[in-house]
């Protein structure tokens, strides 16, 4: 049996890729230059597995990951990954920096080191962290650095002007896992955690759903509420949480407009 293949956002070094070896040791890697590219590889089968970072404990929910899973129910979430982020200064000098590359994510991370090291540096947002070390690496003008991780540096062998940038030494992203096909029901209890996703076209529905989750001791233990595009003021709901079980599936649906039952997984944080 051949090996299956996981994909990443690339190129090799970006936390995306540490996520991926983390998940799948023995899998193919699969570098790809955005998120919708790895959605994309995994949705049409040309790989097995995908990661996608949705928080950092620093700067909160990756927003461009949640817009790219609303409305999907050709996928399913299978895990969590939990990668410490500890963030670098690659480049050939800090004497003269004019511009700081890296992922918008990253600079929201390292916001204190910036300020008191480069207040008056320009923010210049590329795809990847990795992608942004590849680009400070190529400066001849000792203007430019970026920040990106330090297995990027080692990978590549890009000049590493400094380490732990990053404002809390607790830094971490959390990553799904994730499959291609929908959620079956196998008849197999849920695992601990569970990913929904729902529209609501009224805010009262909300109410509802919370009812329910109370009445039957679900937690939840992340909400992230996106604008559903369908009407004005009417938003897509992602709903992490503890304690789901199968016959509060369609108890949940039948107040909302759509609902998508995402997934479950081993729960990878210590909340109590």
């Amino acid at each position: 049996m051949s090996a299956s293949k996981i994909a990443f956002l690339g190129p090799r070094g970006t936390f995306s890729h540490q996520a991926a070896l983390l998940a799948r040791p023995d899998s193919l890697l699969c570098s790809l230059p955005s998120f919708a590219a790895v959605l994309e590889a995994l949705s049409s089968r040309q790989v097995d597995y995908a990661v996608l970072p949705i928080e950092n404990s620093t700067n909160g929910a990756v927003i461009p990951a949640y817009d790219l899973l609303k409305g999907r129910d050709d996928i399913q979430a299978v895990g969590e990954v939990l990668v410490p982020a500890h963030h670098c200064i690659i480049g050939k000098s800090l004497e003269n920096v004019q511009k700081i590359l890296s992922h918008p994510q990253a600079f929201g991370q390292c916001s204190k080191w910036i300020s008191a090291n480069v207040p008056n540096a320009e923010f210049v947002s590329v795809s990847s962290t990795s992608q942004a070390a590849a680009l400070a690496s190529k400066d001849i003008t000792g203007t430019i650095v970026a920040i990106s991780s330090e297995l990027c540096a080692v990978e590549n062998q890009f000049n590493l002007l400094v380490k732990n940038i990053e404002d809390d030494s607790n830094n971490r992203t959390r990553f799904l896992l994730l499959r291609s096909g929908g959620f079956q029901d196998d008849l197999s209890p849920l695992k601990e955690k569970s990913l929904l996703q729902f529209y609501l076209s009224h805010p009262k529905k909300l109410s509802a759903v919370f009812e329910v989750f109370a009445a039957h001791k679900v937690v939840i233990t992340n909400l992230v509420v996106r604008p559903s595009c369908k009407f004005p003021w009417t938003y897509i709901y992602f709903v992490e949480c503890l304690g789901m079980e199968k016959h509060l599936i369609d108890r949940v649906g039948k107040y909302c407009d759509t609902f998508t039952f995402m997934g479950s997984y081993t729960n990878q944080i210590s909340y109590f």
